[in-house]
């Protein structure tokens, strides 16, 4: 197995258990992402316990499954295109949209939150591709080591 193959199979495996957070987000309750929890009504829209206690894809709609997949697809990129500055790319896309959250104001953006340990280990996989892979080195670069 060459090192661009690992590195695709490990982006294919980070994309899954992106998938996976993704649906166990989806399932958790309203009171992870609002602070209705303590009582404070109304909270982003929630009026009462029921609210708080339900789904969050049950109480903002299937389409915070599509905002939910978004970091799964941002890692099967790197799995597709398997270039170094691709795979930093996504894995600061993914820290600034995971450590965001703490900043958003409205629910769906505050989801993403769960996905930090993502965040954390895209960083850690581009790192090891940016330090394994071989770069882009200019033709001269490699005639000059061929020369050596």
């Amino acid at each position: 197995m060459t090192v661009t193959t690992f590195f695709r199979w490990v982006w294919v495996v980070l994309a899954l258990a992106a998938a996976a957070l993704g649906y166990f987000a989806a399932s958790d309750p309203m009171y992870q992402i609002t602070s209705c929890e303590i009582g404070i009504f109304p909270s982003d829209g929630i009026t009462n316990w029921t609210q708080c206690n339900e789904s969050i894809v049950s109480y903002l709609g299937v389409a915070i499954l599509a905002w939910l997949a978004v970091p799964a697809l941002m890692c099967v990129i790197p799995a597709v295109v398997p270039r170094r500055w691709v795979a930093v790319t996504v894995a600061a896309i993914l820290v600034f949209g995971a450590f965001g959250a703490f900043f958003a104001s409205r629910p769906h953006l505050v989801a993403y939150g769960y996905f930090i340990p993502i965040a954390l280990a895209a960083c850690f996989v581009a790192a090891l591709q940016w330090n394994r892979t071989p770069g882009n080195r200019s033709k001269r670069q490699v005639s000059e080591s061929a020369r050596s």
